[in-house]
């Protein structure tokens, strides 16, 4: 069981419901993600990606990717074999993105509203 507390929603002002890995409004379904340090500048290099989703066995895993700083893509290593994924495509409007390594390994990258990466489910 999570601890939860309740703040106004930026949106629309309503009671927003925070748990470990998210905050959910409660009027609007607006959400908000902790924001993830990159452990270099934006532009280009290395960061970690936890995970947020609810299963426990999972925690352990981070994602490690880096930025190419030439065109902005994002390259990640696989959490459970560790070879490059590629990006799927995903429906218009997704706050994730989708990614598949060659053994067929997919995640989901969950992004905040600037598109930066938060995490991983």
């Amino acid at each position: 069981m999570t601890t939860a507390t309740r703040t106004s929603c930026p949106s629309c002002k309503g009671l927003m419901r925070h748990d470990r890995d998210e905050s959910r409004c409660f009027q609007c379904g607006a959400r908000q993600y902790p924001k993830v340090v990159l452990d270099t500048p934006k532009l280009a290099g290395a960061f970690t990606l936890p995970y947020v989703g609810d299963a426990e066995k999972h925690k352990t895993h981070l994602v490690k990717g880096w930025l190419h700083g030439d065109n902005g893509s994002v390259r990640l290593h696989c959490p459970f074999c560790g070879k490059t994924m590629a990006r799927q495509p995903t429906q218009y409007g997704a706050t994730y993105r989708a990614y598949r390594c060659p053994t067929k390994h997919i995640i989901r990258v969950t992004e905040n509203e600037h598109k930066e990466p938060v995490g991983w489910r």
